[in-house]
């Protein structure tokens, strides 16, 4: 029997095991499952509005139109994360039993920035993640809490639900639910691209080899050279950039 099918069987009866965890049953979602082509094409132009105003670095002008392509693609920009417990902001209940779905954006239009404020090496950095700096990022999130709230009432889990906690049954306008979102918005630890590895002239801050572009012997190895987020949780690909810095290294590549 298949080690997943032999898992299956032992979670059903046991309700124990990896399987028994909803943790286990994320999903990457595209924008079409969770709103129309008319709401798309709406956000790309708002992107495209947006974007018209600013002075855009040339990784920045790149990178948006790569990211305005996957909008119209066969590209996740929603992760809905059932975790099984309470994960909002007020009092939990004795006795209840929570679950929790979080929506996070996959690929942020929204660019933060970080800067040094001091000639203090050990003092913190000055970290601005402008969030919902541009719209679509709350637009998405709107759509994916409704999307969510949707699963909540489909069978079999929506008899195993009595109510919605977070937001109330109350707020469902898109207007009420993004002041929600905004009230609670939280990062979900995978920060990138502070130091992208990029040509020089796009504005990147290190080569291929990982070298800090006007250095002899600074290299950087770790997620800050992502120059674009992935759709995918970060560890593997930190992973494999380490692995990459060890043959760079050991090869003796300048």
């Amino acid at each position: 029997m298949p080690l997943p099918l032999r898992h299956n069987r032992s979670s059903e009866a046991t309700h124990d095991g990896i399987l028994s965890s909803i943790a286990s049953i994320l999903s990457f979602i595209r924008p079409d499952h969770i709103t129309n082509s008319a709401e798309i094409a709406k956000m790309a132009a708002k992107v495209d509005q947006e974007l018209g105003s600013k002075d855009l670095t040339p990784i920045q002008r790149d990178s948006y139109k790569i990211q305005k392509g996957w909008l119209k693609g066969n590209v996740a920009a929603i992760e809905l994360v059932p975790f099984p417990g309470y994960g909002g902001i007020g009092a939990l209940k004795p006795n209840t039993s929570y679950i929790t779905f979080y929506s996070v954006v996959q690929h942020p239009f929204s660019r933060g920035s970080i800067h040094i404020k001091s000639s203090d090496p050990l003092a913190p950095p000055q970290i601005d993640p402008k969030y919902f700096s541009k719209s679509i990022d709350l637009d998405m999130l709107v759509h994916s809490v409704k999307f969510a709230d949707k699963l909540s009432k489909t069978e079999p889990l929506a008899s195993l639900i009595a109510s919605r906690l977070e937001p109330g049954p109350n707020v469902t306008s898109d207007a009420a639910i993004a002041d929600y979102i905004k009230a609670n918005l939280a990062s979900i630890h995978h920060p990138i691209g502070s130091v992208s590895l990029a040509p020089k002239q796009l504005g990147g801050v290190v080569d291929v080899n990982l070298k800090v572009y006007g250095t002899a012997n600074v290299r950087v190895v770790d997620a800050s050279i992502i120059p674009l987020h992935i759709g995918a949780h970060t560890q593997r690909t930190v992973y494999g950039i380490a692995e990459k810095a060890v043959k760079i290294i050991k090869g003796g590549s300048n």
